[in-house]
């Protein structure tokens, strides 16, 4: 009757709430697994490596925000306990055909690419139709259920803590800075002290040579008086 239409329109509306929550962080992960890949890549044909290029905090960041999705929630009692399961997934390795090293088989090959997570959201909305409260527990449910999980670990991976892995990893590239500043301050302290010295070391040898071609003259003088004595 007319009385169950508008809690069909509300859960209608919820579930499009849902999926557009889910296709915002599908595009967010994607991004920022992308800027991971520029920060982590090296161009072949120009030799040209990324500024941190086998970093591997960079490299750690990669495989946790992998891992993560790909995780099975084991504290949830759903049908569910995957992303997979409900149409959260990485996409499918991209081959390429070619020859082999004689130049005369065919063979098929993966391309390796950035990791990219897809939603299928025919395949969410079939999953929570056989089992809503399922799919909001795989979701929702404290401490165990993909939201929470997700979020602790961020904040392992990039959390403003001490002991998040990529403020450690800031941590020491400060560090090691300052020590180089250091190092910078203290050689050219050094080399200006070595300037210092080797001016004074010039400065003395000039002198030294003015001295010693005042004492030629002196000599030549003494030597010419004394032949003009014999």
């Amino acid at each position: 009757g007319t009385g169950t239409d508008p809690v069909t329109l509300s859960v209608s509306e919820d579930l499009d709430a849902i999926v557009s929550q889910i296709e915002a962080f599908v595009t967010a992960y994607n991004t920022v697994m992308k800027s991971i890949g520029d920060l982590d890549s090296y161009n072949s044909d120009t030799q040209q490596q990324s500024i941190l290029f086998n970093d591997y905090s960079v490299e750690s960041a990669r495989r946790s925000l992998t891992s993560m999705v790909q995780r099975t929630m084991s504290g949830v009692s759903g049908s569910f306990s995957r992303l997979s399961q409900i149409g959260i997934k990485f996409s499918s390795l991209t081959y390429e055909s070619g020859t082999d090293e004689s130049g005369k088989k065919t063979v098929n090959y993966a391309v390796a690419k950035i990791p990219q997570l897809e939603f299928d959201e025919d395949a969410f909305r079939q999953a929570y139709e056989q089992d809503p409260d399922g799919v909001t527990e795989l979701f929702t449910k404290a401490d165990t259920g993909f939201g929470d999980y997700f979020n602790d670990q961020l904040e392992k991976l990039a959390g403003t803590g001490g002991t998040s892995t990529i403020k450690s990893r800031l941590s020491a590239m400060q560090s090691s800075q300052k020590l180089l500043e250091d190092r910078i301050s203290y050689l050219d302290v050094m080399l200006e002290k070595k300037e210092t010295r080797l001016y004074n070391q010039f400065y003395a040898m000039e002198q030294a040579l003015a001295n010693m071609q005042s004492q030629q003259t002196a000599l030549a003088s003494l030597s010419s008086l004394a032949a003009s004595m014999q």
